[in-house]
């Protein structure tokens, strides 16, 4: 079984809509079932009703799931933010990889975000970067970092997973 967070997203919708083409697959959503502008098979989605930020919420949605595609995460520029992101982007992705660990999850896509590198404006930054120590940081670009560093260790304690900064490697 595939699970995904963040299928109403951009890319959650375009992942989906390959996914459910060929299988089925588990959805995590929050509140209401999301509406898809794309050819989503609803029929082949399996709904689990959760939040990334409740830890307990995500043993129904990893149990039995061979790979996990964790797409969900808050964008945010607003200084007055910076709490909420780090609960969705960070803790939320602590709960997710603590949960795939418990559950056995085989492989972990984790889709990031290029801010996650830094935010300097007087410096290009793409794939190929690394975060540079003294950076400006946004709190949404922290979040992202620190959310980053919980894949990594989930990698160290045996998670195989894979965080990417861009739609086009999230795809892959």
């Amino acid at each position: 079984m595939i699970a995904v967070t963040g299928g109403s997203g951009l890319v959650g919708q375009h992942l989906l809509a390959a996914l459910t083409a060929v299988q089925p697959v588990r959805v995590l959503y929050r509140k209401t079932k999301p509406v898809f502008r794309l050819p989503v098979r609803d029929d082949r989605i399996e709904w689990i009703q959760g939040d990334v930020t409740d830890s307990g919420s995500l043993d129904a949605f990893c149990s039995g799931a061979d790979k996990l595609y964790h797409l969900a995460g808050m964008v945010s520029y607003q200084p007055g933010d910076k709490e909420a992101l780090m609960l969705q982007n960070a803790t939320g992705t602590a709960n997710l990889v603590n949960a795939a660990l418990a559950h056995g999850v085989k492989k972990m896509v984790y889709l990031s975000s290029i801010a996650a590198l830094g935010d300097e404006k007087n410096r290009e930054v793409n794939e190929n970067s690394t975060r540079e120590p003294g950076e400006s940081r946004t709190a949404y670009s922290i979040s992202k970092w620190e959310a980053e560093k919980e894949v990594w260790r989930g990698v160290a304690e045996g998670l195989e997973a894979h965080p990417v900064q861009s739609v086009r490697s999230a795809m892959l």
